[in-house]
């Protein structure tokens, strides 16, 4: 775990010649206290939803395998 109960700043995405891309996930209270996590060759993006239709998470999975999951709490 990177982060807990920080607010989420948003993706970016990034593609490189030659390369799959990545992902840039950033959140944090500022400039001074924040985190900027790459997900390089990102191969799928989904969203998980709660029963009510609200979105609950941001599930994105790297070509070797990795999941990075950003979960969402309303504030």
């Amino acid at each position: 775990m990177l982060l807990r109960e920080a607010p989420f700043w948003g993706l970016s995405l990034a593609e490189e010649t030659g390369m799959g891309g990545s992902i840039a996930v950033a959140a944090g209270q500022d400039r001074e206290r924040h985190v900027t996590h790459i997900i390089p060759e990102p191969s799928r993006i989904s969203v998980e939803r709660g029963s009510d239709g609200t979105e609950r998470a941001l599930h994105i999975e790297a070509r070797d395998g990795t999941t990075t999951i950003v979960w969402f709490e309303e504030g």
